[in-house]
C-alpha cells in the first residue's frame, strides 16, 4: 500500500530478503530493514530491492563470486586477475552492507545491472584491463554499473570525474579547476578559495594572484 509518497514494502520478499520495517531515512533515499534467509540483516535502498540488485545481505554475492572463480578460473598462480578483482569489488560495494564503500554506493542507490552479476557478461562488456593502474569507472556518476556507462580509467581520469570537482569553461575550453591551475601557473587552493567567496566568473576565477607589496 502507499504510505505518504512511498510504497510500503513491509512483509514483501525480494530474493532472500524479507522486509521487516522502514529504516531511518538518510536524505531522499528510502531504505528498508531486511532479514536475510542466511540470518544476516541489511538495510538496502528501495530501488535496489525493486530492480533486483539487492537480493541478500551479501551472502548471495559472495556465493556468485566464489562460483565464478571456480567456473572461470580467473587466477594466475593463485592470485585473482585484475578484471576479476574489479568485478568482485564492484559487486561488494553495491550489494554488501559490510563493505567499507557501501555507504557511498549501494546505500545511496548505486546498483549493478542484473546481467553483470555474472562475471562472464561483465568481462564481455568491458574487456580486459588496458594497463596496470586502471580501474573500472562510471562515465555518468548518476547512473549505476551497466553497459555503455562503464570504462577502464586511470587514477588521473577517475580523480577528474569526482562529483566535487569544479569545472570551468574559459576561452572555449572546459577543464577542472586543478587542470586550469596547472596550465596557468596558479594554485588550486587559490581558485577554490575564490569559489568559496562566491566568485563564478571565469575571468576572475582564473586571474593571476595578486602580489602583495
Amino acid at each position: 500500500m502507499n504510505v505518504g509518497t512511498f510504497v510500503d514494502l513491509t512483509g514483501q520478499q525480494f530474493g532472500r530478503l524479507k522486509v521487516v520495517s522502514r529504516a531511518t531515512n538518510k536524505g531522499a533515499h528510502v531504505r528498508w530493514n531486511c532479514q536475510c534467509e542466511c540470518g544476516g540483516t541489511c538495510s538496502p535502498h528501495a530501488t535496489s530491492l525493486r530492480n533486483g540488485s539487492s537480493q541478500s545481505c551479501g551472502c548471495l554475492a559472495l556465493e556468485r563470486i566464489k562460483a565464478s572463480n571456480t567456473k572461470h578460473g580467473h587466477t594466475v598462480g593463485h592470485v585473482l586477475t585484475p578484471e576479476f578483482r574489479s568485478w568482485t569489488q564492484m559487486i561488494r560495494r553495491c550489494t554488501e552492507p559490510s563493505s567499507g564503500s557501501y555507504s557511498r554506493y549501494g546505500a545511496v542507490g548505486v546498483t549493478v545491472c542484473k546481467e553483470w552479476l555474472q562475471f562472464e557478461s561483465f568481462l564481455a562488456s568491458v574487456g580486459k584491463r588496458p594497463a596496470p593502474g586502471y580501474t573500472i569507472d562510471r562515465i555518468d556518476g548518476t547512473k549505476g554499473y551497466e553497459p555503455r556507462n562503464v570504462k577502464w580509467s586511470s587514477i588521473h581520469e577517475q580523480n577528474r570525474n569526482k562529483k566535487n570537482n569544479r569545472w570551468i569553461e574559459f576561452n572555449g575550453r572546459r577543464l577542472v579547476a586543478h587542470d586550469w591551475a596547472k596550465k596557468l601557473g596558479l594554485s588550486s587552493k587559490l581558485i577554490y578559495g575564490r569559489f568559496a567567496r562566491g566568485i563564478t566568473e571565469p575571468e576572475r576565477l582564473l586571474a593571476p594572484a595578486r602580489i602583495r607589496p
